[in-house]
C-alpha cells in the first residue's frame, strides 16, 4: 500500500493539474489514502475542480459513503442527490440510488427509501449481480404492497389503459 501511494504521489507531482490524467491520479490517491481526511480532500478536489472528469461521479459516491460513515446522513444525501441531478447518464446511478435508499432506511423514511430502492433496481445493469442482490435484500424492508408495485416505478402508466382481468 505504501508503494502504491508513493507511485501515485510521483505521478501527481509529475503531472500538470490541467492534464487529463491528473483527476484520475487524484482519485487513485484518495482510494489508497491512509486516512479518511486525506481521501475526502482528494475526492472534494475532483468534484470541485474537475466536475467533468470521468471520476467525478464516483468521487461524489465515495464522499457520500464517508459522510455516512461519520453519521452525517444529510451530507450523504446531498452528494447522492447531486449524482442523480448532475450526472443523469452516470454508470453510478444505480449505486447512488442504492445508497440513497440505505440512508433513507437509516432515517426511518421507509416510503422514500422504498422508492429509491425500486429506482436502484430499475437502473441496475443485469451484469451487476451482486448489486442486484444487495438491492433485493434491502428491499425486504419495504411493505409487501410497495414491493409488488416496484416494477411500476420503472414503467410509465399508459393513459386510458384498461386492466385486463386474469
Amino acid at each position: 500500500l505504501d508503494a502504491g501511494r508513493a507511485l501515485i504521489d510521483s505521478v501527481i507531482s509529475a503531472t500538470p493539474p490541467g492534464a487529463p490524467l491528473y483527476p484520475q491520479a487524484l482519485f487513485w490517491r484518495a482510494s489508497l489514502a491512509s486516512n479518511a481526511a486525506d481521501a475526502e480532500s482528494d475526492y472534494r478536489h475532483i468534484v470541485v475542480d474537475y466536475p467533468l472528469a470521468p471520476q467525478a461521479e464516483d468521487a461524489l459516491l465515495r464522499l457520500a459513503q464517508l459522510e455516512l460513515a461519520r453519521g452525517d446522513r444529510e451530507g450523504a444525501l446531498i452528494h447522492l442527490q447531486r449524482i442523480q441531478r448532475d450526472y443523469p447518464r452516470s454508470k453510478s446511478l444505480a449505486r447512488a440510488s442504492y445508497w440513497t435508499a440505505r440512508v433513507l432506511f437509516e432515517k426511518n423514511d421507509i416510503p422514500s427509501a422504498c422508492v429509491a430502492n425500486a429506482r436502484a433496481m430499475a437502473q441496475t445493469d443485469s451484469a451487476e449481480v451482486e448489486l442486484k442482490n444487495q438491492i433485493q435484500y434491502q428491499g425486504q424492508r419495504c411493505p409487501a404492497a410497495a414491493q409488488a408495485t416496484q416494477p411500476a416505478v420503472a414503467t410509465p402508466a399508459v393513459a386510458g389503459a384498461v386492466p385486463v382481468p386474469s
